[in-house]
């Protein structure tokens, strides 16, 4: 009866390692090898939506897809699904009027919130 007890209680842990690997552990090995979170992507904007194109890949994506834009000081998240976002670092814009002129473009687009460092 001991005998049987360990090898439940054991398989118990067993399987809460196992949820903790297969929930933390095992999506980053698989984003890291997905053709889209790896090198350089270019992305083209437009009234229809985004336009990404990387290394063997290429994809639109509407703007009804986007849920909103957040800015902060240094860049713009354009978020879609439940985790999933767009980053577009300040460093891309020549200056502030390329950056103030792209906010403009997607307020047209998505709500954007202003998140400001406190």
């Amino acid at each position: 009866v001991l005998g049987y007890l360990m090898k439940s209680f054991s398989l118990k842990y067993l399987l809460i390692i196992y949820q903790c690997l297969a929930y933390y552990t095992f999506p980053t090995f698989i984003v890291r090898r997905k053709p889209t979170t790896i090198g350089v992507r270019s992305i083209t904007f437009s009234d229809e939506g985004t336009h990404h194109l990387g290394n063997g890949y290429a994809f639109d994506r509407s703007w009804q897809q986007y849920r909103r834009a957040i800015e902060f000081d240094d860049m713009f998240l354009l978020t879609h699904g439940f985790d999933r976002f767009v980053a577009v670092p300040r460093t891309i814009f020549q200056n502030a009027e390329q950056w103030a002129r792209f906010r403009d473009y997607l307020t047209l687009h998505l709500p954007v919130t202003k998140v400001s460092k406190v």
